[in-house]
């Protein structure tokens, strides 16, 4: 049994998929049935896709039943959240690596050929290991289209480009159901916990920026600022869960950036440019969400200057 008492399967080596694909979906009926064809035409066969409807109000769940892949697998939320949709599908997944895909989103044809390269080697049920590729933006804002990031070849944390093995899934979907996303989460994780840090080649998740994603808040400061504070304090919860199993120097990292975020909510500029014990990158990405102006300067020059953070 899960923490929350939920049934947890337990994935046989000699029988489960190499790789299970989890979708949350919570009204999706216009994109879903482009996300679950990039995962039927992955050049990788060895994978199942769970897809769970998070309630939706829509024709999502329809959509989803219309699979005619056997791999595929539909199921609802017991509850409500796209966190807890997640872990609804990670407590009924059978794989031996994870991978996380939104349901507005795709999957490039070699996208799981490339991850599972990547993670050669890793016995993935006793190695806590994450392998991190890149995205490549589309949409109908021409500003949008075409961006990969990150513009560094390490990688990037977003919960749709990485590949986890499991024993790093354990980890990884022990998590409160009220944090703001999983992507957070999981970079703590991979930063902070005993585990193997991989690049993966190429562009992992083709990511999708529409009026209905996380993504339109660029366009609105409140709601953008609103967002960075919670996604920055999720390091509360995690030094709350994890506070004995992370290293002096893991904890002190964590609570300079918490200090930075209370900075920036009720300091000054000066105040947030004095902070000590975090980068100057970071101070200025602080400020980005603190002042209006700065906020649509990034805004102004996002497509040059979006992708540089590791």
């Amino acid at each position: 049994m899960s923490q929350d008492g939920m049934p947890v399967i337990d994935p046989a080596p000699n029988t489960s998929p190499t790789v299970s694909i989890l979708t949350p979906a919570f009204n999706e009926a216009r994109h879903l049935g482009a996300c679950m064809a990039s995962v039927q035409a992955q050049s990788f066969p060895d994978f199942e896709h769970i897809i769970v409807d998070d309630n939706s109000t829509d024709d999502t769940l329809i959509i989803a039943k219309k699979a005619s892949d056997e791999r595929t697998r539909v199921l609802k939320n017991p509850r409500k959240g796209k966190l807890s949709a997640f872990k609804h599908a990670y407590r009924n997944s059978k794989g031996r690596f994870i991978v996380l895909l939104a349901g507005d989103d795709q999957l490039p044809p070699d996208s799981l050929e490339k991850r599972v390269e990547s993670m050669r080697g890793i016995d993935p049920l006793a190695e806590a290991a994450v392998a991190r590729g890149h995205l490549k933006s589309f949409s109908d804002d021409p500003k949008f289209e075409g961006l990969v990031i990150p513009k560094h070849n390490k990688g990037y944390f977003s919960g749709g480009t990485i590949i986890m093995s499991r024993r790093f899934a354990d980890l990884a979907f022990d998590l409160p159901d009220d944090l703001p996303n999983e992507d957070s989460w999981i970079r703590l994780c991979a930063e902070h916990l005993d585990c193997i840090v991989r690049p993966s080649p190429g562009v992992s998740l083709l990511y999708r920026i529409h009026s209905a994603n996380s993504s339109a808040s660029r366009g609105d400061f409140e709601t953008a600022a609103t967002g960075y504070s919670k996604r920055e304090k999720v390091g509360q919860a995690f030094l709350k869960k994890h506070h004995s199993d992370i290293s002096d120097f893991s904890r002190s990292r964590i609570r300079a950036k918490l200090n930075l975020e209370e900075v920036r909510e009720n300091g000054s500029l000066v105040d947030v440019l004095m902070t000590k014990n975090v980068f100057f990158s970071e101070k200025l990405r602080a400020l980005m969400f603190r002042y209006r102006a700065l906020y649509e300067m990034r805004n102004m020059f996002w497509r040059w200057i979006v992708g540089w953070r590791s």
